[in-house]
């Protein structure tokens, strides 16, 4: 019997989800300037398309649009592409030239975040004179998810490309009431949207469909496409993720380094594309700087015998650079070869003078060494060239610590505490008040708590509201140097 009942109900849930959007004829109104026509604004149940349409500046008629990406206050951005879609497959027959979608999105992601409303820009590279601008203003809690009730509102507007001129504008809300599905399909341009069917409902697909051929119901139609005299499309720099030679030549010589080194320093860079660019950046320009910036970030990926053989190409380029030199004591000491940091630091040192962050290094070489007498005289040195660095107060606390000598291992872990909240490093400042609990068999209990609490009332204070932690960090204990 359930074989029979199923398909009844789902007949009955089509059927009333169909009545629920046909119920009522589609009524547009047509604003003159900012004022809708007063004679259409009787009342009645019917779907309203509100539009305008500035004659005055359809001289020239638009020959080509570009859909540009939809904006949104908050929705996700792969169904605002759907209702980009949409408006595209119902504009493709009205016979206008149409920029293709992927073409207009990679100008896009070429340009810098300050250029990218440039409709001139866009208009002349892409040989199109005017722009579709779409706002989604009315989306229900949970739009795009399965749910009863499906509402979808835009505004948009046909721009000239070259002065901002606007041609059209037009606003329409599409609501599916019932949650059901639609007895006949989409309509001719369901197909542009088989790709991601799975994403949405059926729902879903019904309202963008509506509103879109709502909207572009009240646009003036091109002439045929066959008639119009289409210059060819000029065609993009080569990008660099694809062409990096490419992307070098077709830019202008004086500015090619500069251009190169600056994409040197992308974060999002993986490592081909990475080792690519400097490949070219050094036997371009071969200076000892640019294998030094290799080197780091081969280092930064955790390379350091990678990046010790570009030490080393800078070094034959430029012997006793101290920047170049204290590089490869830093990557000896990643590399575990402690003795030949040590005689680089040391050398740094004597060239470079008084500089807290070369005895830092030093000491930090001294500590992993065993030379705790020469790690501790580095550490006071550092603290003399300048006291406000966390570093030296943290370690020297841990000496102490691991000494006996308990007192001044607690002021040294308050101080350093103090140091890592004015440099506004709130998670090693956290830590470290945890780690005075390692502290309580040797000192009083209420001194110890009394310590901490001053130092969390004074975190708490300068730390922002977004950034306190849900939940302490895990204690470490201080027998441990932080390097």
């Amino acid at each position: 019997m359930k074989r029979h009942i199923y398909p009844k109900l789902a007949l009955l849930f089509i059927l009333g989800a169909a009545l629920s959007l046909s119920g009522c004829s589609t009524r547009y109104v047509q604003r003159k300037g900012d004022t809708p026509d007063k004679d259409a604004l009787t009342s009645t149940l019917a779907p309203e398309i509100t539009y305008h349409i500035e004659t005055a500046h359809w001289s020239p008629a638009p020959t080509c649009i570009a859909v540009l990406p939809l904006s949104a206050k908050d929705a996700d951005i792969n169904k605002l592409e759907l209702v980009r879609r949409g408006l595209y497959a119902h504009l493709a027959p009205k016979g206008y030239r149409l920029a293709e979608m992927p073409r207009i999105d990679d100008w896009l992601a070429r340009q810098p975040a300050e250029n990218r409303q440039n409709r001139a820009a866009l208009g002349k590279d892409l040989q199109c004179g005017h722009v579709l601008e779409t706002e989604v203003i009315t989306f229900e809690k949970g739009f795009f998810a399965i749910f009863s009730k499906v509402k979808l509102g835009a505004k948009a507007r046909l721009i000239r490309a070259s002065d901002g001129a606007m041609l059209w504008q037009a606003e329409h809300t599409a609501e599916l009431q019932d949650g059901g599905l639609p007895i006949s399909p989409i309509g001719a341009a369901s197909g542009v949207f088989s790709a991601g069917r799975n994403l949405v409902d059926e729902q879903t697909y019904r309202v963008v469909d509506d509103l879109a051929r709502r909207l572009l119901n009240t646009l003036p139609d091109g002439k045929p496409v066959a008639e119009l005299t289409v210059a060819p499309e000029k065609p993009l720099p080569p990008d660099w993720k694809t062409d990096l030679d490419g992307w070098i030549a077709s830019r202008p010589e004086i500015d090619r380094e500069a251009a190169l080194h600056k994409l040197s320093k992308r974060a999002d860079l993986n490592l081909a594309q990475q080792e690519g660019i400097f490949r070219r950046l050094t036997a371009r320009y071969d200076k000892p700087r640019y294998w030094r910036e290799w080197a780091q970030a081969r280092l930064d990926r955790d390379d350091p015998a990678g990046a010790l053989e570009l030490v080393q190409q800078a070094q034959s380029r430029a012997p006793n650079e101290i920047e170049t030199d204290y590089l490869a004591a830093r990557i000896y000491t990643r590399m575990g070869r402690l003795e030949e940091a040590d005689a680089r630091i040391v050398t740094v040192i004597a060239r470079a003078g008084e500089n807290a962050e070369y005895y830092e290094t030093l000491a930090n070489i001294s500590l992993r060494r065993g030379l705790n007498d020469r790690a501790r005289a580095a550490l006071e040195k550092v603290i003399r060239i300048d006291a406000t660095r966390p570093y030296p107060w943290y370690n020297l606390a841990v000496m102490d610590f691991n000494a006996g000598q308990h007192s001044a291992a607690l002021d040294g872990f308050v101080t350093a505490v103090k140091r890592y909240i004015e440099r506004g490093q709130w998670a090693r400042a956290e830590r470290i008040i945890q780690e005075i609990d390692e502290l309580r068999p040797h000192l009083g209990a209420s001194t110890l708590a009394a310590r901490q609490d001053a130092l969390r009332a004074a975190l708490q204070d300068a730390r922002p509201a977004a950034t306190q932690p849900a939940s302490n960090p895990i204690n470490q204990s201080p027998t441990r140097s932080t390097p």
